[in-house]
């Protein structure tokens, strides 16, 4: 947008950047300065245009009453377009006001242009401004190579390697951007302005929450119901990625509403890891379930094209990589939308790991600095992590932990690798820091100021959560348009106001209580799930053989993906980091909230496999 050279260079510059791995390449010029190109599933890219002004739209919506007479349909990218047309023309605030997940650029004659991704932050548009230039991109390895050759930014590789994400609106990409929910990029004279837009997907007034709890269920189950509706697809029969109790009460919700359901699963070879109750749940909405096989070469499939179809990296690389596998088998059934029970656990209270290491980290003691020093420095040796394992680097957390205030301490209590590993396992000279990580973690800290210790921490495990990332990819690679309830704004506010002690009982859930008190009792209430799937034993849905994996089957691919790392990692760090020790086998089998506990070699393998379309920066052999 708003770019020099001539259409022919500027769509080489396309071409370049988005490839062919996505099938047939389009390509418009839509004004002067104005280039764009798209490729992938029809359905999910869409342009609106009149002969001086243009919308256009990546992903999917919540259809809204109002627009169906136009005969457009509005969940697709075609409905987004059309609305961000309308709202552009008769100057709205914003173009992106629908909820769902997208991203929409809209431009006119008059050099009016704005680019803005759906107001709940589920997607984002990745951009880079030079000049008077804005490349904006879905992912933001295309955005970088807009700007040329792709490098990576490592300013703050300390932080993303301990804790396993980039905070604010950073990406992996020098010069690459994301915009927060909210933000919306505006060319005016001076250029290109960034600026917050009001949120119009809200509803005029939040429902109540009732005091009763009775009346709650019941006003619980209107409101869940109602976000469920908001989502339903034109299609007789839709998919369910089928996990446990919150991806079933979807789909009971979903046949209650006249939708014929398939649910989907995971299945390994390891009979431990697979879903309970599926065949209960098939015998009470009379629907049909597939068991689809997530074997090692799925994951190293995954792997190899990580970097292309992923838009950050993860410690759960084998959750994102087999969701998108199951997708695949859905759009194959000859279904094109899906729904998930994402987001249930983080507006829920759900994940009991996470409940109990932010109460665990809340009861421990402020220690001085100067103590905390000594005894990391005393503790913290890299022949002691490679011993260990994994505990190791939990007791690292927790004394580490213990020199923060609070709030500040109860939030991000989850670390993938403690600097003793990450300085033990690169090799040659540190990438220069833009901050250090304790200034980043209170400043992402600030704004849960006041919450209560157990939302904080659910907040702290959104930042960490791969969901995102996942349902990304799964729409963008296989076409499947992937909804949940629970990322539904009037949902998530709802249950934000819900009191903590009708979500989880303080002090008295143990590593197995899946929490979600409220919704449990709404489902009895209203008769959606028998007993046994409401009460069913929480199954991690990280949890799988990708520990033993990791040594074997997968080894191969595994190193080709760590090639791609920006530094040299030590082989004695990384066969550490690869093997299961005996302290590791305990914990995960005393301790651990999952039995996956490989977070860090997942991040490193993800991390090396999005940089590996780059030029590589290792050198050497």
């Amino acid at each position: 947008l708003g770019a020099s050279g001539s259409e022919s260079e500027r769509a080489d510059r396309l071409r370049r950047s988005l490839g062919s791995g996505f099938g047939e390449l389009t390509l418009i010029h839509p004004l002067p300065g104005v280039s764009l190109g798209w490729s992938g599933d029809a359905g999910l890219t869409a342009l609106a245009r009149t002969d001086d002004a243009f919308a256009l739209a990546h992903g999917s919506a919540h259809p809204v009453r109002g627009i169906e007479a136009s005969g457009i349909c509005v969940d697709d990218a075609c409905g987004i377009a059309y609305r961000a047309l309308g709202r552009l023309i008769s100057s709205d605030s914003t173009v992106a006001g629908l909820a769902g997940s997208y991203i929409v650029v809209a431009g006119c004659s008059d050099g009016r242009v704005q680019v803005a991704g759906d107001g709940s932050g589920n997607r984002a548009p990745y951009c880079s401004v030079a000049g008077r230039e804005l490349a904006v991109a879905s992912h933001p390895l295309v955005c970088a190579r807009l700007r040329g050759q792709a490098q990576l930014d490592r300013a703050l590789e300390d932080f993303f390697l301990v804790y396993g994400f980039l905070p604010s609106r950073r990406t992996l990409f020098r010069g690459v951007e994301q915009l927060a929910p909210g933000e919306v990029y505006s060319m005016d004279p001076s250029g290109w302005r960034l600026d917050r837009a009001p949120s119009d997907t809200a509803a005029e007034t939040d429902v109540p929450v009732p005091e009763s709890e009775d009346a709650l269920y019941d006003c619980l189950y209107q409101v869940m119901m109602g976000c469920v509706q908001d989502q339903l697809s034109a299609a007789a029969e839709v998919g369910v990625l089928l996990g446990g109790f919150d991806s079933a009460l979807v789909a009971a919700m979903l046949q209650r509403l006249g939708k014929r359901v398939h649910t989907y699963s995971f299945r390994y070879a390891d009979a431990r890891y697979n879903q309970p109750h599926t065949d209960t749940l098939s015998r009470h909405l009379g629907c049909r379930h597939t068991w689809v096989d997530i074997t090692p070469e799925v994951i190293a499939a995954g792997l190899h094209d990580y970097g292309e179809h992923y838009v950050q990296p993860t410690n759960w690389l084998n959750y994102v990589i087999q969701t998108v596998h199951v997708c695949d088998r859905i759009r194959r059934d000859g279904l094109d939308v899906a729904y998930s029970g994402d987001g249930c656990d983080a507006v829920f209270l759900g994940y009991p790991g996470t409940y109990k290491r932010t109460r665990a980290f809340a009861r421990l003691p402020r220690l001085p600095s100067w103590m905390v020093a000594g005894l990391t420095g005393l503790l913290g040796r890299p022949g002691l992590d490679r011993i260990i394992g994994h505990p190791h680097r939990v007791a690292m957390t927790l004394l580490r932990a213990t020199a923060r205030p609070m709030p500040t301490r109860a939030f991000l209590t989850f670390r993938v690798m403690d600097e003793t590993t990450v300085n033990a396992l690169r090799r040659g000279a540190r990438p220069d820091r833009s901050e250090a990580v304790e200034s980043i973690v209170r400043s992402l800290a600030q704004p849960y100021r006041g919450l209560s210790i157990q939302r904080i921490g659910y907040a702290a495990k959104g930042l960490v959560s791969p969901n995102r990332t996942k349902l990304i990819a799964s729409t963008d690679v296989t076409g499947v348009r992937v909804h949940s309830p629970y990322l539904h704004p009037d949902l998530r506010r709802f249950a934000s106001r819900v009191p903590d002690h009708l979500l989880r009982e303080e002090g008295q859930s143990g590593i197995a209580d899946p929490g979600k008190i409220c919704l449990m009792r709404m489902a009895e209430k209203h008769s959606l799930l028998p007993h046994e799937i409401i009460h069913q034993p929480k199954l991690a849905a990280v949890d799988s053989p990708i520990d033993s994996w990791f040594s074997g089957a997968l080894r191969p691919a595994l190193d080709q993906a760590l090639y791609g790392l920006p530094f040299i990692p030590d082989p004695r760090q990384i066969e550490a980091l690869v093997k299961t020790t005996w302290p590791e086998r305990l914990y995960k089998r005393h301790l651990g909230s999952t039995q996956v506990i490989s977070d860090a070699i997942s991040l490193l393998a993800t991390y090396g496999a999005m940089n590996l379309p780059t030029t590589n920066t290792r050198g050497g052999p």
